[in-house]
């Protein structure tokens, strides 16, 4: 990768002034932790830590259970035509303890299985505008994904790349300048992903947020381009990953369009995070009217997909061919989206 090579030429980084590598290890512990916990709970829902009926093919818990521990679930977030706040759905069986000693599975809010649109979500967050209606507005689920997995497959992924990327680009920006990164084109993927994506497709991982660390790779790359004996050849490398990140897209519970935004916003906030070397002084005014595009550019997407994201209408209304960027038409895993 061009960081190794970069911090054997570059007078100093980050970590040689006394940054630690630390935010890196502490994203693996937490999301660890996370994917323990969405076991752990489904176990106690439906008695198995896996899947069975219908199977995990990422061997993790259920999507009711992905949902309750903070996916990225659109109906939970707005209003929707899909599923509107006002109706009932099925609930999630929950353990309780009877008089016997024993834990048995009940139903969570409803005797008859019939539970409204918030016990469905959990986590709280919904907005009261009358007596009777409750409006869904789970805004903390453009950020809670980036936890969330959909099963140990996805998470082993994820975790590689997590780990390859994270340490490398640490020693170059430092933990608090990647959590920057991290979490900004975490949020901004999921935004876009959840503007443009399926409206009851759950999405999580952190994928959207290793896609902006890649495209902090190549804002590297531009940056320490005459570094290079073979600056084609970094680029290769970078292609090539990038192909490989945007290939889990299309598993289960992760959607290209999360990965996309993640990607764009990483270009652009790569130009402001990466450390630029000054070549001369046209190189650094170049830089510069670069930064300030590129934040005046994120900061009008950031607007724009907001304001999108919660009009009225479902995107896929107008767009039902979408959902096939996000998955492979494959056993009808493209077809599997009413879950309630």
């Amino acid at each position: 990768m061009p960081f190794q090579h970069r911090r054997r030429r570059r007078r100093a980084t980050d970590q040689d002034k006394g940054w630690p590598i630390v935010f890196t290890y502490v994203m693996v512990v937490a999301v660890l932790c996370i994917m323990s916990g969405e076991l752990i709970l489904n176990r106690e829902v439906s008695g198995e830590f896996f899947e069975a009926d219908p199977f995990n093919y990422m061997l993790g818990p259920s999507v009711q259970t992905l949902i309750q521990t903070g996916a990225r679930y659109v109906p939970c977030m707005r209003n929707t035509t899909t599923m509107p706040s006002d109706e009932r759905y099925v609930c999630l069986r929950r353990p309780v303890f009877s008089t016997n000693g024993k834990d048995e599975a009940a139903t969570g809010a409803a005797s008859d299985g019939a539970c409204t649109l918030e016990d469905v979500c959990g986590m709280g967050g919904f907005v009261s505008y009358d007596a009777q209606l409750l409006r869904p507005d789970q805004s903390f689920r453009f950020f809670t994904p980036l936890f969330v997995h959909s099963g140990l497959v996805s998470l082993a992924a994820n975790l590689v790349l997590h780990v390859h990327i994270g340490l490398a680009l640490e020693a170059v920006m430092n933990g608090v300048r990647l959590a920057f990164v991290y979490f900004v084109t975490g949020v901004f993927g999921n935004l876009f992903g959840a503007t443009f994506a399926t409206v009851t497709a759950p999405s999580t991982g952190c994928s959207p947020a290793i896609l902006g660390m890649v495209g902090c790779l190549l804002v590297d790359l531009v940056y320490t381009w005459r570094t290079f004996l073979h600056p084609w050849l970094q680029l290769l490398r970078i292609t090539l990953l990038t192909a490989l990140c945007f290939g889990l897209g299309l598993l289960p519970g992760v959607d290209s369009f999360t990965n996309l935004g993640g990607y764009i916003s990483g270009l652009l906030i790569g130009v402001w995070a990466v450390p630029a070397v000054h070549y001369n002084r046209r190189f650094t005014v170049g830089v510069w009217v670069v930064r300030i595009t590129c934040l005046a550019g994120i900061v009008t997407l950031f607007s724009l997909l907001t304001l999108n994201f919660y009009r009225p209408d479902d995107f896929d209304e107008f767009c039902p061919y979408c959902r096939y960027i996000s998955c492979l038409p494959v056993s009808g895993s493209c077809d599997q989206e009413d879950y309630y």
